[in-house]
């Protein structure tokens, strides 16, 4: 039996994006949390580039592993999250909110 004939566990993509979402709810609670605190609107306003900061671990952890579909799928959760933030920033800063 070569390495050829053995099955290589790459991850999964939606192994991956679920990765992503999750630490997405986990980071909008805490930035939720801080706002109320009085310091959260940074991290509410740096959201999207914050994001891969915090989903860079998982990565690295993941590709270590040899999990590249994984990996794939935790950089497509991150720019998906970048995109829609960067969406709704705009939508706001169109409306005139300050």
């Amino acid at each position: 039996m070569g390495v050829d004939e053995q099955e290589i566990d790459k991850g999964s993509l939606g192994k991956g994006l679920l990765i992503a979402g999750g630490v997405n709810i986990v980071a909008l609670g805490i930035s939720a949390v801080t706002i109320m605190v009085g310091i959260g609107i940074v991290l509410l306003m740096g959201f999207g580039l914050l994001q891969f900061l915090w989903l860079l671990p998982f990565y690295l952890n993941y590709r270590r592993k040899g999990e590249g579909d994984t990996c794939k799928g935790i950089l497509l959760g991150g720019g998906l999250t970048v995109l829609l933030s960067a969406a709704c920033w705009n939508s706001f800063k169109s409306t005139g909110f300050h």
